[in-house]
Formats: C-alpha cells, sequence, structure tokens
C-alpha cells in the first residue's frame, strides 16, 4: 500500500500550494454516471459506488474508504464515470489536479510505477468485470420482471375466468331454484286433480260417476308427472361428471328413421307431417346410439310440441364441404322464438315463454339434454328461428 501523506506532500510540492479540500454530507451525490470524472482522494468518511437498473434501481457495486482514489485511474484521461458514487458518511476529500498527477507520475520515482500500474490495470479488470456482473444482473432482473409481469397477466385472466364462471353460476342457480318451484307447482297440480277425483270415486261408492272418463284425467295426470320427473333426472344424468359415451363406428341413418317413425303418431294426433329423405349413401361415425337417439328424440318431440295443424317438420343429414362434420337439422313451421332468447334455449332450466300448442307437458330441459350429449361427442348446436315462421335446430358431428 502507498503511503498516502507522502503522495499528498509530493502533489502539493508539484503544484506549489496545498490541495483543494472538499467535504461532502451523507447523501450527497460526489460522482455522477455518464459525465466527467474529477479525481478524488479520500482522506476521511466511506462512500457508496452504485448503477441504476432499467427502472431506476440502485444496483451497489462497492464501499470505499480513506486512502482509496476515485476517478478515471486506468489512463488518466478525461473519460466519463461508468457508475455513481454518493456519500455514505460524513466524508473530506482531496481534490487532485491532473495536470498534478501526471507530474507524479512523471517525476517522482519514490512512488513506484509499477504499483500504481498495478492499481491500474486491477481497477481497470475490476471495472470490466463489475460492468459484465452488472449487465447479466440487469438482464436477469429484466427476465424475471417479465415471467412476473406474465404471470399477474395470466393470475388476471385466470380471475377474469372464475369470476364470469362463478357469475354463470350464480345465474345457473337463480333458475335452478326457479324451475324447481315452478316443478313443485306443477306437480301439486295434477296430484291435487288426481286426488280429488279418486276422492269423487270413493264417495258414495263412485255413483253418477263417468268412470272412464275419470280414470282417463287421472292418467294423463299421471303421465305429466312422470315426464316431468323423467326430464329433471335425465338432465341430472347427462349433466353429471360421471357420465360416459359407449362410442361405435356406426350409420346414424336407421336411428333417424326410427326416431321419425316413433313421432309420427304424435305428430298425426295434431294433424302434423314429419318428412324425412335418407341421405343416399351411408355416413358411418363415432357415437352412441342410445344418446344419438335421445338427442332426435328432444328434437322431433319439441318441434312437435310448439308445431299448429297443417304445418310440416323435415328432418334432414348434410354432409358438409372439406370433411368439416355431418349437419342434423329439425325444421318446424311453428311458433318460432324471440331473438332475445336465442342465446339461452340450451341452458338448463330454462324457458322462451311459448307455451305447447295443444297444452302438452313442457320442463325446458330438453334443449339442455341436447347440447350437454351433442358435446360429449364433440359437436356443436346451433338454433335459427323467426317469431311466428318456425326454427330450425341442428347439431353438427365430426367424422
Amino acid at each position: 500500500m502507498y503511503d498516502i501523506e507522502k503522495v499528498i506532500q509530493r502533489l502539493e510540492q508539484i503544484l506549489g500550494h496545498p490541495l483543494e479540500e472538499l467535504t461532502f454530507q451523507p447523501g450527497d451525490l460526489m460522482i455522477q454516471k455518464d459525465q466527467h470524472t474529477p479525481i478524488y482522494l479520500i482522506l476521511q468518511g466511506r462512500c457508496k459506488v452504485y448503477i441504476n437498473d432499467s427502472r431506476g434501481g440502485e444496483i451497489p457495486l462497492g464501499s470505499f474508504g480513506a486512502g482509496v482514489t476515485l476517478g478515471d485511474m486506468s489512463n488518466v484521461s478525461q473519460t466519463v464515470a461508468s457508475a455513481n458514487v454518493v456519500a455514505e458518511t460524513a466524508m473530506k476529500v482531496n481534490l487532485v489536479p491532473r495536470e498534478a498527477f501526471l507530474s507524479l507520475w512523471d517525476k517522482s520515482p519514490e512512488i513506484s510505477r509499477d504499483l500504481y500500474r498495478h492499481m491500474c490495470d486491477r481497477l481497470q479488470s475490476t471495472n470490466t468485470h463489475l460492468a459484465t456482473k452488472v449487465n447479466k444482473l440487469i438482464d436477469l432482473k429484466m427476465d424475471l420482471q417479465q415471467k412476473v409481469d406474465s404471470q399477474v397477466s395470466d393470475l388476471r385472466i385466470k380471475n377474469d375466468e372464475l369470476e364470469e364462471q362463478h357469475r354463470e353460476l350464480n345465474s345457473i342457480m337463480k333458475e335452478r331454484d326457479r324451475f324447481l318451484n315452478m316443478a313443485i307447482h306443477d306437480m301439486r297440480s295434477p296430484l291435487s286433480i288426481i286426488q280429488g277425483y279418486i276422492g269423487l270415486l270413493q264417495a258414495e261408492g263412485g255413483a253418477g260417476v263417468d268412470r272412464d272418463k275419470v280414470l282417463e284425467i287421472i292418467d294423463k295426470n299421471c303421465s305429466n308427472m312422470l315426464a316431468l320427473i323423467g326430464d329433471m333426472l335425465g338432465v341430472a344424468t347427462v349433466h353429471s361428471s360421471s357420465l360416459q359415451l359407449d362410442l361405435h363406428r356406426e350409420d346414424p341413418t336407421p336411428i333417424i328413421a326410427s326416431v321419425v317413425d316413433g313421432q309420427r303418431i304424435l305428430a298425426k294426433n295434431k294433424g302434423i307431417t314429419i318428412e324425412f329423405t335418407p341421405p343416399a349413401t351411408p355416413l358411418p361415425l363415432n357415437i352412441d346410439h342410445r344418446r344419438f337417439r335421445e338427442i332426435l328424440d328432444n328434437l322431433v318431440s319439441n318441434a312437435i310440441k310448439f308445431s299448429n295443424g297443417g304445418t310440416t317438420i323435415t328432418v334432414s343429414v348434410e354432409k358438409l364441404d372439406e370433411n368439416k362434420g355431418i349437419r342434423f337439422s329439425v325444421r318446424d313451421q311453428g311458433l318460432g322464438i324471440p331473438e332475445e332468447h336465442l342465446d339461452h334455449v340450451f341452458r338448463s332450466f330454462q324457458k322462451i315463454g311459448n307455451e305447447p300448442t295443444a297444452g302438452e307437458t313442457s320442463t325446458g330441459l330438453g334443449l339442455s339434454i341436447v347440447k350437454r350429449l351433442v358435446d360429449l361427442h364433440d359437436g356443436e348446436v346451433a338454433v335459427e328461428s323467426r317469431v311466428g315462421e318456425g326454427s330450425s335446430f341442428s347439431f353438427t358431428l365430426p367424422l
């Protein structure tokens, strides 16, 4: 280590007057990055050296005390600083003119030039090493910040999705409660009718009562309740997470023909015609035979319920271009659906306001069952409708 007092004496001899002494208080900026650098010889106190990262934060490089020379020691030229220097404590320093420093270099053999060169090389090496580490730290911090920002963005998206799901769940729960109240009311009415007519038959042995008519009324109300209970059980089953399809490769045309034949009796009783023209060639698909039939049954029976006599229901099958799948459609000429209801006709526990044209039972669950079963087949459902002109319900299954 060099003798600092001896260095100061020799510098003052060269100058012919004492070195200028400066004082700094804690927090004072002594050297600012990217500005021309003075040469300070620290007499008393400590300072810290740091650089700023891309966001204005501080990255510390070191802390220095008495006996250290700050400034450009590598080539003693008027260059700019590569870091900031701030006083940590009260400091005293000598301001060293460059001319005196250069003269000391040329005229003072008692101060080892080898030691000076060693100091310069060491400072230069340290500066290069620190610059490399700082750049790596900055890159690492920026990379971490990007990852944090990305994760925060992902969390916000997921949070928004959860909030949307929560709103939908609340809406479904409200609709479910409304439906259950409606179902209880719908079941209470036929039970009251059945109880009343049973009482009528029991009174005085049922004298003067048309027993066949009474039994027909009781049977109809029992059928209505069974249909309601069946729909409720059906929607519970198809919305269960444990429901699995039994998929097999087969042509759905025979299933469609069977459904149409079975529904023609109900349609004929209302004066409605059902038309179905089978495709010219088989169209094999991976389907669950039972569930596929259930989809068609719901769509065709729904069309019959909301159609008047003298109209036609058309069932069709169409292979889409570019192997995009096969579309099955059921088009009626019935009441039609108001535009404001089209977005939620496939939701559970929904009724669209229309009543069946012949007073049939309708729970509003059939279309929900249809959508769930089509989704399980990796298909898509769609609806087109105009009030007073009829509706077309369709679903597309992949090839």
